[in-house]
């Protein structure tokens, strides 16, 4: 059985083409680089580069951080052919700049349970009209009942204030 999450289709990109250079900082802490064509594209629809960077920290063996930041300029002024714009699939023309921040927290509580917390912010900003935020939060609960069955639950809140990724005022949530 197998879901997405409102955060991975409407809160993040679901992948993105460019460079990354990543390094481990120290024995418990690696850092990486990006810049990439924007979210979801090979082409960037606005001739604009985005950068990322992503820290990792695993402070102890059962429990680690990661905390990722994209920003640039997304959307486009034309339509593409799913009738959004730009990769990022903003339901209105215009090129925002855009800051994401992403932070997730995985705890393996016992080796048979893992928990995991996800939550995203993110300002798209556009001078004159067209911006807002959205946001949202995912926690995770995995128990390993064999070596070959598990079961997983997920809660999640997805908020679209301004209606910039699902076209409407959004206020989501589920259990899954």
């Amino acid at each position: 059985n197998y879901s997405r999450s409102f955060l991975y289709t409407l809160g993040q990109p679901i992948y993105h083409t460019g460079l990354r250079f990543s390094t481990p900082l120290s024995s418990r802490l690696n850092g990486a680089f990006y810049v990439i064509n924007g979210w979801n594209e090979v082409e960037d629809s606005n001739g604009g580069k985005s950068l990322g960077a992503t820290l990792t920290a695993n402070p102890g063996r059962p429990f680690n951080v990661t905390l990722n930041w994209m920003g640039g300029q997304e959307g486009s002024d034309i339509a593409n052919p799913a009738g959004s714009f730009g990769g990022i699939g903003f339901p209105t023309a215009g090129v925002r700049n855009v800051n994401m921040l992403d932070l997730i927290a995985v705890w393996q509580t016992t080796p048979k349970l893992k928990l995991a917390l996800n939550a995203d912010y993110t300002d798209a900003s556009q001078q004159g009209a067209g911006g807002g935020h959205w946001n949202g939060q995912a926690a995770y609960a995995r128990y390993q009942f064999t070596p070959s069955a598990a079961g997983a639950l997920r809660l999640e809140h997805f908020e679209d204030t301004n209606g910039l990724r699902s076209g409407t005022v959004t206020n989501l949530n589920s259990v899954v």
